[in-house]
């Protein structure tokens, strides 16, 4: 009984809440960056991409991507070829071993359509993150996300939903692996139908300027 009163009372300190968060940070999930910077390089499907991110508040981030593409993102089976960015802003709600967030993203991407150019702007695509840190260097993340889109050629709205799973991993005291997919589907308002829409990425990042890698 007093082995496990001392360990309460020290997962309920300051300290001990501190370094469960220790590692858990990254760019992706739902753990903010809590202080510093982020950057981060991606390979996958439909894009391929780099970022960086800052911490602006302990519990608040902003996140810049860039990416190419070379599939279309709200359709699986459908080839693509462009690029474009984001801006998401992740509002961090619950913070510890288990960190939840809240995460806003605008954005578009221009890509070849026919004989011209057609462009989908992600217009605010709210998410709500999940991490859970499993040990001192590999968590778990996961999220479901709504993706809220505008398509110039046709011209209609989009609407949809995806559900993601990833990990981070540390490889030494700054660099960390991460590794995402997230599946869902579209629907489009002029078809009235929908699609399967597929995201899979792996890519490292580099925290510095802050303790959110140690």
């Amino acid at each position: 009984m007093a082995a496990v009163t001392v360990a309460c009372a020290l997962l309920a300190s300051p300290d001990s809440a501190h370094a469960y968060r220790r590692g858990l940070a990254s760019a992706v999930g739902g753990a903010t960056i809590q202080e510093g910077h982020v950057a981060w390089l991606g390979l996958g499907y439909p894009s391929l991409g780099a970022g960086w991110g800052m911490a602006v508040h302990p519990v608040i981030d902003l996140l810049l991507h860039a990416e190419v593409i070379v599939g279309h993102p709200g359709q699986v089976d459908r080839f693509a070829v462009g690029g474009g960015g984001a801006l998401a802003a992740r509002f961090g709600l619950v913070r510890g071993r288990t960190s939840l967030a809240l995460t806003v993203r605008a954005g578009g991407i221009a890509y070849g359509e026919g004989s011209g150019v057609a462009a989908l702007i992600d217009i605010v695509s709210p998410s709500v993150d999940l991490s859970f840190r499993l040990s001192p260097r590999v968590s778990l993340h996961t999220g479901i996300a709504v993706p809220l889109q505008y398509v110039t050629e046709p011209a209609q709205l989009t609407g949809g939903f995806m559900g993601s799973a990833g990990l981070s991993a540390r490889l030494t005291e700054g660099l960390a692996l991460i590794a995402s997919v997230a599946a869902g589907g579209t629907l489009w308002t002029a078809q009235g139908a929908a699609t399967a829409r597929l995201d899979v990425m792996v890519g490292l990042e580099y925290h510095f300027g802050g303790q959110g890698a140690d």
